[in-house]
């Protein structure tokens, strides 16, 4: 099985790892393990802050940005559509009001756009938050192949973000807060799984973690 990670550097001989603006493609990918949180670089030094402190990117960097997330999206879209799995870690929404191609009209861009999913799924229902799963994170109704993240890691999760509403009838949300918010979520897209995970302390030497993504 082949992993390439994205911004989440591992050091194992059979690893591919790029950046979300690396040179190298996610196409012969089984399994791409994405790190949204480090994405931001791509952008933050061209931030500038507008009305109500709203960040701004101008172009053309903000199309340099945007294509670049577009570019992304694309493969991992064709991914997908051949039963691939993409795995990312559950971050906060982070992004920016962009200047679409010079025309002073903007739309937003956030460190989500990779995926091939509505982008209000994200804006809408990831909020920040912290936490960890000692005693505070629980499985939730039913079972799938990610369940034995929860228990392989369940003393080192320490949740960034969580989706706010109670998701404790809803099984594809897998892990769950004590509030019931979920924390992990596991969707069928095309013919693929895009499976969202609270994050774990980087090792980039974690065999455990190769274990269990591979």
């Amino acid at each position: 099985m082949n992993l390439v990670t994205i911004n989440y550097y591992l050091n194992f001989e059979d690893v591919v790892n790029t950046e979300i603006d690396g040179d190298k493609t996610l196409l012969d990918a089984d399994v791409v393990l994405c790190e949204p949180s480090n994405f931001k670089r791509i952008w933050e030094k061209h931030i500038s802050m507008g009305d109500n402190n709203v960040p701004l990117v101008f172009s053309p960097n903000s199309d340099r940005v945007r294509n670049t997330l577009h570019s992304r999206k694309e493969e991992i879209k064709s991914l997908l559509d051949n039963g691939k799995i993409i795995i990312t870690f559950l971050q906060p929404v982070n992004g920016f009001r962009g200047e679409v191609s010079n025309n002073s009209q903007y739309n937003t861009v956030t460190n989500y756009d990779f995926l091939p999913m509505r982008q209000d799924y994200f804006l809408n229902r990831i909020k920040a938050g912290s936490g960890n799963s000692k005693g505070a994170l629980k499985l939730n109704v039913g079972a799938n192949l990610f369940t034995q993240y929860f228990t392989a890691f369940k003393v080192e999760i320490s949740y960034t973000a969580y989706y706010d509403f109670d998701a404790s009838e809803s099984p594809e949300y897998f892990i769950i807060n004590k509030a019931k918010r979920p924390v992990g979520a596991v969707h069928k897209v095309s013919n693929g799984l895009v499976v969202f995970l609270p994050p774990i302390p980087h090792d980039i030497n974690n065999k455990k973690l190769l274990g269990v993504i591979k």
